[in-house]
């Protein structure tokens, strides 16, 4: 139900295919091509090619056998992160930057920085924008937690996470309760359906609204959320050197923001409902949707680590990127 792995976007493998072809034959440019260096490029352009599928079904296998026992939600971000960065450094050579979105707008993973030394990490919990602000009238929205975890990326400075005009959000249709995704057959039985929420794209008409932010953040050399000085990982022109997390001025990085964050996730011993959350189906329509809001919500527990070492803010849900409506029509049931 939109767990997704980004791969390196195909027009860039198509680029690398051609940039590799290309090398590989005109290195050999009036002489004897024979069949043995034939192969040998193919092979090579093949293995590149193959690596992020092969990383992905890696990934597929964790997650079916019980490696994610929060079922890829944010209290499972520790160990997905970790996962997701030993892609990283184990296929170094391919230059894999993998990350996920699901369809309740959560995101994790890694993209490509400026000059690709250091992976930039970026975070959103979920949850919908255009929450009204918690300074209007009525009661405030849960969401209004997220109105002061934007800042200013120059100098680090706080700002209200405030919509502009023409923005887009998500706006839930029933609940965004689950429903068959588009061109599913649903002459088809339950176990085969492909499942997803149900909500539209809109846009901001008068701006104002309150959004969830995506972070960017400094990480050590685990790939680790970090803002310890000396120990983050820093781009130079020259490489990656270990130094401090800083602002766009040269100010240290000193994030921590507290509040009931969907990563703090539930400290309680009442049940174990997160853990559960991957055999929802079997509950019942209602309980099981009663039981993944509080999974995704982090059930109401409090923490100041949630955006440790963010140095940067922005308004993004993967729902309304090209790449996830793509991937989501593409996609299919997974077990």
């Amino acid at each position: 139900m939109g767990r997704f792995l980004r791969k390196l976007p195909v027009p860039s493998l198509a680029l690398i295919f051609c940039l590799v072809a290309s090398f590989a034959i005109d290195s050999v440019k009036g002489q004897s091509i024979t069949k043995q260096v034939q192969e040998r490029v193919y092979e090579k352009v093949d293995n590149f090619i193959s690596f992020p599928v092969k990383a992905m079904l890696l990934w597929a296998d964790f997650y079916r056998f019980g490696g994610f026992p929060n079922n890829l939600q944010a209290t499972d971000r520790d160990l997905a992160m970790k996962y997701l960065y030993s892609l990283v450094t184990s296929l170094e050579d391919t230059g894999l930057r993998p990350f996920y979105g699901l369809d309740n707008g959560y995101l994790l993973g890694f993209w490509h920085s400026d000059l690709n030394y250091v992976p930039a990490l970026v975070y959103r919990e979920p949850g919908n924008s255009a929450y009204p602000p918690p300074n209007g009238s009525g009661t405030p929205s849960e969401l209004a937690k997220y109105w002061e975890a934007c800042l200013d990326k120059t100098t680090g400075d706080a700002k209200l996470c405030e919509m502009p005009i023409g923005d887009p959000f998500i706006q839930c249709q029933n609940d965004c309760s689950l429903v068959p995704c588009p061109g599913t057959d649903e002459s088809s039985d339950e176990t085969s359906m492909k499942w997803c929420r149900n909500y539209t794209i809109e846009y901001s008409s008068n701006g104002g609204e309150g959004f969830v932010p995506m972070v960017a953040a400094c990480i050590n050399e685990e790939g680790a959320f970090s803002q310890t000085p000396g120990e983050v990982l820093v781009e130079t022109d020259f490489g990656a050197v270990v130094g401090d997390c800083t602002f766009g001025d040269g100010s240290r990085v000193e994030r921590l923001l507290s509040g009931e964050f969907a990563y703090c996730g539930d400290q309680s011993d009442e049940d174990d409902v997160c853990t559960a959350c991957s055999s929802l189906a079997d509950l019942g329509d209602q309980l099981a949707d009663d039981l993944a809001a509080k999974c995704e919500s982090g059930a109401g527990s409090s923490c100041n680590s949630a955006f440790l070492g963010a140095y940067a803010t922005r308004n993004y849900d993967p729902r309304w990127r090209g790449w996830y409506i793509d991937t989501r029509a593409a996609q299919r049931p997974f077990f």
